[in-house]
């Protein structure tokens, strides 16, 4: 597992993404003015099951063609466990003065599991050797 603390400044947003962690759990701690809400669908990606129709309705979210996405409006404390790796999810464009704080709670059911590289650099800034 991994522990970490997402910031989204303002003018930030997350962009439609699955995880590549089984499961996330995430607490705020910090709501921003406005802003920063957490959208993500049902469980659409199945592993090994990655086909031509997945990409098409991933393609509808992203452009806006289709909206299959929930929103969740959350209160600092509150606890969100969900399928990273299954629902497509993103965080819309914090507004105001505050930043958005989120602790994030990855977890693996193998030993060693490590974010691609190019995850790493993304996320933090470098990566691990």
């Amino acid at each position: 597992g991994a522990a970490s603390i997402n910031i989204c400044p303002p003018g930030t947003a997350q962009n439609w993404h699955f995880d590549e962690s089984v499961f996330s759990v995430t607490i705020m701690i910090q709501k921003p003015e406005s802003g920063g809400l957490f959208r993500h669908t049902n469980q659409i990606r199945k592993k090994g099951n990655e086909t031509e129709d997945l990409y098409e309705v991933i393609e509808n979210i992203v452009d806006k063609k289709d909206d299959i996405a929930s929103t969740l409006t959350f209160e600092p404390g509150t606890i969100n466990i969900f399928c990273g790796s299954r629902c497509l999810h993103q965080v819309t464009e914090v507004e105001g003065e505050r930043e958005r704080m989120v602790a994030v709670f990855c977890f693996a059911t193998q030993k060693g599991i490590r974010n691609f590289p190019k995850v790493q650099e993304q996320f933090w800034g470098r990566t691990a050797d």
